[in-house]
């Protein structure tokens, strides 16, 4: 698994209150960082991070309850 990645050109469902949706999130150590438009990751991209292009794909948010 990797520990830090980008997904970019998505349909991320942020399940906020006012129904957001994003393009692009940054994952760290297995947490979300970060959020927002492509252009948002630009400098963890240029920095090295791994890209997975979503080409579209929806992400929606996962709950893990032990």
């Amino acid at each position: 698994m990797l520990d830090n990645y980008l997904l970019t050109n998505g349909n991320i469902i942020t399940m906020d209150s006012r129904d957001s949706r994003s393009e692009a999130m940054a994952v760290e150590n297995g947490r979300i960082l970060r959020i927002g438009a492509n252009s948002d990751m630009a400098d963890l991209a240029e920095a090295g991070w791994p890209v997975t292009d979503l080409q579209g794909q929806t992400v929606l948010p996962g709950l893990i309850d032990s």
